[in-house]
């Protein structure tokens, strides 16, 4: 007769491997979340609690690795700038150290290309003032180049010129 061996078990709390936790698969998991979040985001939008209390308990260097990691070529910060949650960018910035200079890859409207930015320039082109907003106070820099030689500055200075918004 042979005894059963053990069985490992995962939770949603400690997800152990022969005794030790399994932080690389606790974080890529809390990144899987956090880019769901992100994509699903708009100007009003905020994590859910249950994200938040996640992400609460990852020390600040962990939770540094999961918000650099990217998708399709962008970030999580990079993501909300695009969507224009404020409210995010800003729990990013303050909760999990994002980046503000972390390039992101953003696709133009107009011609489909895709061009190598900054998160400042990407919510600037976008239109969302008030991420522009938490990008400066957070330190984000107008003069960062893209690979295409714009900054955010300019950027911004078009996006208010072909819109005709006098924010």
């Amino acid at each position: 007769m042979h005894e059963a061996e053990p069985v490992e078990r995962e939770t949603s709390e400690t997800m152990c491997v022969s005794g030790n936790r399994d932080k690389t698969r606790q974080k890529q998991n809390l990144f899987t979340e956090l880019i769901q979040e992100c994509e699903s985001s708009n100007f009003r939008s905020t994590l859910s609690q249950n994200l938040c209390s996640k992400i609460e308990k990852f020390n600040s260097i962990d939770l540094e690795d999961v918000v650099t990691q990217m998708q399709n070529g962008c970030a999580p910060l990079f993501i909300t700038c695009q969507n224009g949650s404020a409210r995010i960018a800003e729990y990013l910035l303050i909760k999990c150290n994002a980046q503000t200079e972390q390039r992101g890859l953003f696709q133009m409207q107009d011609n489909g290309s895709r061009h190598n930015v900054t998160p400042l320039w990407c919510a600037a082109v976008s239109g969302h003032v008030e991420i522009v907003k938490v990008l400066l106070k957070y330190g984000a820099k107008v003069d960062t180049m893209t690979d295409t030689g714009s900054t955010p500055l300019r950027s911004s200075c078009y996006t208010v010129i072909e819109n005709g918004n006098s924010r």
